[in-house]
Order: C-alpha cells, then structure tokens, then sequence
C-alpha cells in the first residue's frame, strides 16, 4: 500500500491540491487501511480526474464524512471523479458508485446505444407504468402493474436508506434514545406489515417482555431479520419470533426452518455487502448492508446480535439488549 499511498501524493501535489488535504487525505489512509480482503478493489484510475477546485471540494467533504451526490449531463466526468476519489482515499470503487449510482437505471432507465443514436433502455417502473396506462388492460393487470411499481420504488428506497444508515453508523453519527417499552409489542408493530410475505405462517411474541431500548433501532432490527427470513427461509415453514426476560437482560429470537447455512457462510453473514453464493440469493434483490446494520444498531443499544444453526433445521438469530 506505501507504493500506492506515494503514487496518490504524487498525483494530488501535480494537480496542485492543498498541502493541507493532501496531509489529510494521507492520515485518513494510515489511519483507516482497507480490509485485506477488499484490498484487490482498489485500483489506479485509467482516466485521472482533472479539476482542481472540484476536486478539492470532494475531498473535503468526504474527510468531514459527508456523503457526495453527483449529478450533471452525461459525459461530464462524475465517474471518473467517482473512480478518483475511491483510489485517493483508498476505498473500493463500489463503495463510491453504490453512494453515486444507486438504482437510477432500474428506476426510470439508462441510455444506450444502438442503430447509430441513443435510446432510452426502460427500467422496471417506466416499463409498468407505461403497462398500467394501457385503456385495454384488465384491472387485474392493472393492479399487478401498480403493484410492481410500488414493489420496485419500495425496493430501492430501502437500498438508499440501507446505504445512509451504514453511513451513518460507520460514522458513529447515529444517536439512541433508549425508553421504556415492551419488546413484544414493538416487534409485533415491526412484523405485522410483513406477514403477508410468510405464507407457511409469521408466529409473534404475546408478551409481556419490558425493556428501556431506543424503539426505532429495535423495530428496525425486526424488520431486517424478518426481511431477511422472508427472502431466504419463509417456504421451509413457519418463521417464529420470540422474546424473553432474562437476568439482567431481554432477548429476541427470530427463528426459521429455511436452509440454513454453513460455518463458513456463519463467520460471514454480518459482514458489510457479504451475501450467500446460492441460487436462493441470486434470485433476491438487496445491497448486502441488512445484516450488518442490525448488528450496528444493536451495538449501539448496548447489546449483541449473533446467529446458529438450529439442530433440526434453519436458523436462530438472537438480539441480546440489557434490562
């Protein structure tokens, strides 16, 4: 990495950078080195981005940890400046695009071309909408359609919230404000908008189990274990979740009879943008970040999220918070 770091100053010192970011950019490097694992998505840009004052201001804003939207007419360099600033910070690329880039394409479309001129290449949701405003289409149709559309949009407001809250969690930037409550009744309010997605059957907690948690953190944690079990786990039977009062602490268990996973996938189901390699994940959308976030969120209540495999089957997740 010390080849790279030197290459890096090299290039921001021949675009005249200000010593003062180039010192920065170079601590925040030493201070904040790339998993190894990741270490092989970091490369040089074939294109450097020139623009002295644009990219000043890009550095700046990432090292007080803002998020950057770039946006202008095509062919204006935001991927290239994108690509920069991934090699100058020494982040992998797709950290930088997933912030940029995130499902505009699927959204309304992108650009093609083809029979010498551009065309439009239409997303789900243009696709469905035009579907929907066909006068000779059944209403059943037309309520599939809509439904799309909602599905689609839904989707990928979740991936952007998902990519803030990782964010912001990276950044300690989250706050908790911990209040009475029972567990019970906050996941069955969590859970309740997603039974329909559990066909073999969604078994809620009566309660009651009384707990002082920041609400919002701990619905969110439900709604991104149950999400997760629906996408992976909901046809192998009934998804189940439990609460319980123990000394000193509460617990919530999610548990289902889906696939399960092995050891290898265990040690890795928590990390940031880690997905399965199997045909069920290939089929689901997502950004990778869910499980991740839970864990963050439930870091930041002061308690522990972990995951085994069930003896008979599927798997137990467990939200461990104090009394």
């Amino acid at each position: 990495m010390t080849q790279m770091t030197n290459q890096v100053e090299t290039m921001l010192a021949e675009q005249q950078i200000s010593r003062e970011l180039i010192d920065k950019v170079l601590e925040f490097r030493e201070k904040y080195p790339v998993e190894p694992s990741m270490a092989d998505r970091i490369t040089k840009p074939v294109m450097p981005f020139y623009g002295k004052e644009i990219l000043e201001m890009a550095i700046a804003g990432i090292l007080e940890g803002e998020n950057l939207l770039l946006t202008g007419p095509k062919a204006t360099g935001k991927n290239v400046l994108a690509e920069n600033l991934a090699w100058i910070f020494g982040r992998p690329s797709y950290n930088v695009s997933f912030h940029v880039q995130t499902g505009s394409a699927e959204l309304i479309g992108t650009d093609t071309f083809r029979n010498n001129q551009v065309e439009l290449r239409k997303g789900t949701i243009c696709l469905c909408a035009e579907l929907a405003q066909d006068e000779g289409l059944s209403p059943e149709r037309r309520q599939k359609a809509l439904k799309a559309i909602v599905a689609e949009s839904n989707r990928l407001k979740s991936l952007v919230l998902n990519a803030l809250d990782f964010s912001r969690l990276e950044r300690n930037r989250r706050d908790f404000h911990p209040e009475a409550a029972d567990l019970a009744v906050l996941a069955r309010e969590a859970a309740e908008p997603l039974r329909e997605r559990f066909q073999a059957g969604l078994e809620l907690p009566t309660g009651p189990c009384p707990a002082c948690v920041d609400h919002s953190a701990f619905r969110q944690v439900v709604v991104i274990l149950l999400d997760n079990a629906a996408k992976y786990a909901a046809a192998g039977g009934p998804v189940t979740v439990e609460t319980e009062v123990g000394l000193g602490r509460v617990e919530l268990r999610v548990l289902d009879r889906g696939p399960g996973l092995s050891r290898e996938a265990l040690r890795h189901v928590f990390d940031r943008f880690w997905r399965g390699d199997n045909a069920t994940t290939s089929e689901t959308g997502g950004s990778g970040l869910g499980l991740a976030i839970a864990r963050g969120l439930a870091n930041g209540m002061g308690g522990t999220l972990g995951v085994v495999v069930r003896p008979s089957g599927g798997l137990v997740f467990t939200l461990r918070l104090p009394a």
